[in-house]
């Protein structure tokens, strides 16, 4: 009888040679068969000037461990591996991504294998950090990378971990030090992206690359097809050139607060990668870690720990329903009214506060003992940017 994964592969062609800078190297070709609930199990990123996709991890099932199973030691997929072209296309890492995401039922992916494919990863260097968003497949948040005390109060329980992100077109020290850009509001998650429906427009749906661009697009949502392919920061322009005309309903969903959980639900929605890795960040308090004080006091930490921290919030209440944990919803709703995020009262405004501004303070610590230009951005002293701005960004972004 033939096995699961022999059904994954088609015939390849034999395994050609080739030369790169002067370094041997072998090409060979994967053929992978989509099924319906199927998952890739690759985390790749860009390579060579962000013309292909280096392979970063393996995991233990999905479609490319099930190949790797039963295919030769020069046929399987392994780390740092270079992906260069898929179903035909190439040259551009953010396309290969897209075709990964695609529907398509067959992925025909041709790999280049170097003899230094190691040196790669040890070494990545400021480009690779800085990556645009939308190349992990597979998020590897880190969730004890910066550990502060826990605000819960829980018996012989007295530190948790505090994940830092951003991600606005490129990745921070603290997107990279946490492993969480992809929970950032401008991560680019490819064409396919999320679909989102608004109450105002029942039974129809649009297909949003990421959250910021879904979230803009609720307030003018007749215009919504306009903001279905853009990225985060054309998204937010785009709103401006608008300003006045916006319906301050958020499309039928009531309020900034809930038009943004309905958004990040969709993004989040069980059985994808984005969810598989919102819950990797296990129980670590979630911090939108901003790079600029005075940019966003709201749904940031506004850089100094002084912002209310609204996404890391909502992305923890998330994160408890897709995992069917409490823990952080109890403590957020003994402080909160959940459908609206507001303070019960100033003291528990007081303490969420106190909160957010101890885990930024644990963040920055946590990047001022990184090697020297790999925290540039921010004063490992103070929280505080180097660069500072005068323009305030309105409550809703």
């Amino acid at each position: 009888a033939a096995t699961p994964a022999a059904g994954l592969r088609a015939a390849l062609s034999p395994a050609e040679s080739a030369q790169a800078c002067g370094v041997p190297t072998a090409q060979f070709l994967v053929r992978l068969r989509r099924r319906g609930d199927s998952v890739l199990g690759l985390r790749a990123g860009c390579a060579d000037n962000g013309t292909a996709l280096v392979v970063q991890s393996v995991a233990d099932a999905g479609l490319v461990a099930e190949w790797n199973a039963t295919a030769g030691p020069g046929r399987r997929v392994s780390l740092g591996d270079r992906i260069l072209s898929i179903n035909g296309r190439s040259g551009d890492a953010k396309g290969l991504v897209e075709e990964m995401q695609s529907p398509s039922r067959i992925l025909e992916m041709r790999l280049q294998r170097s003899e230094h494919r190691s040196a790669d990863l040890k070494s990545p260097g400021k480009a690779w950090q800085r990556r645009p968003g939308g190349y992990d497949l597979c998020p590897e948040p880190q969730p004890s990378a910066v550990v502060f005390s826990d605000p819960r109060w829980m018996e012989g329980r007295k530190h948790v971990g505090v994940i830092g992100f951003y991600c606005h077109e490129q990745e921070e020290p603290w997107d990279v030090l946490c492993g969480a850009s992809f929970l950032g509001s401008y991560y680019d998650l490819g064409r396919h992206g999320f679909e989102l429906e608004a109450p105002c427009d029942p039974g129809r749906k649009w297909t949003f690359r990421n959250s910021e661009a879904a979230f803009q697009a609720l307030k003018f949502w007749l215009l919504a097809s306009e903001f279905s392919g853009l990225s985060g920061q054309a998204a937010f322009k785009k709103k401006r050139r608008l300003s006045g005309h916006e319906d301050l309903t958020y499309a039928g969903f009531g309020s900034h607060w809930k038009g943004m959980m309905a958004v990040l639900r969709a993004k989040f929605r069980p059985e994808t990668p984005w969810a598989a890795g919102l819950l990797k960040t296990c129980d670590a308090f979630l911090l939108e870690h901003s790079p600029v004080e005075g940019r966003d006091n709201i749904w940031s930490d506004n850089c100094n720990g002084e912002g209310r921290n609204w996404l890391g919030m909502q992305l923890m209440l998330i994160r408890d329903q897709l995992s069917g944990q409490t823990l952080w919803t109890e403590y957020l709703r003994s402080i909160i009214d959940a459908d609206t995020g507001k303070a019960l009262t100033q003291l528990a405004a007081d303490e969420w506060q106190d909160t957010v501004r101890r885990a930024t303070e644990a963040l920055v610590d946590a990047l001022g003992k990184l090697p020297p230009g790999e925290a540039e951005n921010c004063d490992s002293n103070s929280g505080h940017v180097r660069e500072r701005v005068t323009t305030f960004e309105d409550d809703a972004r």
